[in-house]
């Protein structure tokens, strides 16, 4: 009995220990690239998609996939503000699935005039910490916001400042 009182105590202090240093640490927020790191994927439709040619206009990038309930949540949103918004807006969905997955996701939940590609390493470019992960780009290039996780009317909030 008074091992396990023992036991119990040097882990309550090293607990407390631990949650004393990570509070007294002020929160770092990620770091990000400034400028939107250039890549090309093959999307589901045969075409190119390499970000370097979408300069002058704003590009939304999702980073998501057909098994993420998260992801699956937001897409109704998402699919909707890229086609009220086609041809002032580029869409891609990233997406962390096979191919033949990916593909028989995008047609059953009738996405396909939507753009999707399968990651190649983008994910890994843009540091994404989880899915999903949402990623405005400035006409210019430069990223103008990040965020990771399902936030229902955020982007409709971003695209409408």
């Amino acid at each position: 009995m008074k091992a396990a009182r023992a036991w119990f105590g040097i882990l309550a202090v090293t607990l407390a220990c631990l949650v004393g240093s990570v509070s007294a640490s002020p929160p770092t927020k990620p770091v990000r690239p400034a400028v939107a790191p250039d890549f090309r994927v093959t999307q589901l439709n045969g075409r190119v998609f390499q970000l370097s040619q979408h300069r002058g206009r704003p590009v939304v990038i999702n980073f998501m996939a057909s098994w993420c309930p998260p992801c699956r949540q937001e897409m109704p949103e998402y699919a909707r503000l890229a086609r009220q918004t086609r041809g002032r807006v580029d869409f891609l969905f990233v997406a962390d699935d096979r191919e033949d997955v990916l593909r028989r996701w995008v047609r059953n939940n009738w996405l396909s005039d939507l753009n999707f590609a399968v990651d190649n390493g983008v994910m890994r470019k843009y540091e994404v910490p989880g899915l999903p992960t949402t990623v405005v780009i400035r006409p210019n290039g430069t990223i103008y916001d990040y965020w990771f996780g399902y936030r229902p009317g955020r982007l409709y909030s971003v695209l409408s400042s």
